[in-house]
């Protein structure tokens, strides 16, 4: 249930380090990606029967923007089509007392960018006051870092770091796709889970692990951290104490430590540490 591979994991990786081939996999095994390598173009279909490719994720076309949030507007209240200068405060959906609730505009940027992985916190969309600002504001992302993890709705350790992942992706600018690579895991239950937890992931269906094979991954979770070249900068677990049992002031977030290194244009102080699931 935790594990996406039963093949051996490796310790942390620091800078500038990369790792020879697993020992010990067999001689056809998948060997994965490494920090330093580019990943290979690939395809998939996520939860909701779309394509999603590589090799086309890094654009983000203006006008697939502004329909994604006129789409994700229905939800929220919009009457009539949106244009770029439609006030957000025209959609009632989107208000509380009266007023914009950051939280609900985070939720409704969460829905619009869901193509293309992009999450909201309320403070990076307080200064949102029309369509247009989401928009653009999504098409602006096209080459933030790109988090895919192997994920399980039936992992528990998946299910532990839920609201930490969310919080590194949208706190840094990122973007995220979730994997599901458990065979024993029917879409049906994924889309009840998902939709009863309100994740905002968008997941691709890959019981096969073709996508899986493609980075490597030993369990669930296990995190991969493309640049914008898609470039390997960091993989491994989230932080370290996936039970939160330990004082948060001890706790290192090697993911969310990466995304900060590759928004300010810095190589991850450690590229690689072993995934906990």
């Amino acid at each position: 249930m935790g594990h996406a591979r039963s093949l051996p994991v490796l310790a942390a990786l620091v800078l500038g380090t990369v790792a020879p081939a697993l020992a010990g996999d067999a001689p056809n095994a998948t060997r994965g990606l490494f920090p330093g390598e580019k990943a290979p173009s690939f395809s998939a279909t996520d939860l909701d029967g779309k394509p999603f490719a590589l090799e086309s994720a890094r654009t983000i076309p203006a006008d697939a923007a502004l329909a994604a949030v006129a789409e994700a507007a229905k939800a929220f209240g919009a009457k009539d089509a949106v244009k770029p200068d439609t006030a957000l405060d025209a959609l009632d959906g989107l208000k509380a007392d009266g007023k914009l609730a950051p939280e609900k505009v985070a939720a409704f940027v969460d829905a619009a960018g869901k193509p293309w992985g992009v999450l909201a916190t309320p403070a990076s969309v307080a200064s949102f006051k029309t369509v247009g600002d989401v928009s653009k504001w999504i098409e602006g992302s096209a080459e933030a870092p790109i988090v895919f993890v192997a994920w399980s709705s039936k992992c528990p350790t998946s299910k532990m770091y839920e609201e930490r992942l969310t919080d590194a992706i949208a706190s840094t600018g990122s973007r995220l796709y979730a994997v599901a690579v458990n065979a024993n895991d029917p879409v049906d239950d994924i889309k009840a889970y998902v939709s009863a937890k309100e994740l905002p992931y968008r997941i691709l269906v890959d019981p096969e692990q073709k996508v899986n094979d493609v980075f490597g991954g030993k369990k669930t979770p296990h995190v991969f951290v493309l640049d914008t070249k898609n470039i390997l900068r960091y993989s491994g677990t989230i932080d370290s104490d996936a039970a939160m049992t330990e004082p948060e002031e001890k706790r290192v977030a090697w993911l969310k430590d990466a995304l900060m290194a590759i928004k300010d244009g810095r190589l991850p102080a450690v590229q690689m540490t072993t995934p906990v699931g």
